[in-house]
């Protein structure tokens, strides 16, 4: 279970709070109030959805795990959802392709398709191995991420 929460942790988070500067130019632009205020409310309705979907899954044993879009919104709606969950996976991967080519291009002086070759394979690689391990990997890093955030947040400069 701890795994799965730091997997879920993990992945809502995402590569964006890797440098630290997300957490500190949105939320404390807000001040302490709006940190502790945003952070309860997310904190509430992630850790909701996140269990509910986990126990409704494990006691109805989806043949799929997109059958519980389905279970929640009923056939029409849920398929939607199902493609329309395949759509944002494919544009938030094309998104990290464009943005490792930026990178590869400003940091590294390199054409920028280098960069999102590289991270396409890499991508394909993890796909093609499973992901089960990768869950598993991104559920440890998790909460190491969470407590990097907390000690930016507080100024003390870890990151």
């Amino acid at each position: 279970m701890l795994t799965y929460a730091g997997a879920i942790i993990a992945f809502l988070i995402g590569s964006g709070f890797a440098t630290g500067q997300e957490i500190l130019q949105y939320f404390a632009s807000y001040g302490f109030q709006g940190i502790v205020g945003t952070g309860a409310v997310v904190l509430i309705l992630i850790t909701y959805v996140a269990a509910e979907f986990l126990f409704v899954g494990h006691m109805k044993k989806f043949e799929h795990p997109s059958m519980i879009f389905r279970y929640y919104t009923g056939k029409h709606l849920g398929t939607f959802f199902d493609y329309f969950s395949i759509l944002f996976v494919f544009l938030s991967f094309t998104v990290m392709v464009s943005g490792a080519g930026a990178v590869f291009e400003e940091h590294f002086g390199l054409p920028k398709y280098l960069g999102g070759a590289g991270l396409a394979i890499v991508v394909s690689a993890t796909v093609w191995f499973g992901l089960k391990n990768l869950v598993d990997v991104i559920g440890k890093i998790g909460p190491v991420i969470v407590v990097v955030g907390l000690f930016t947040i507080r100024g003390v400069g870890v990151v």
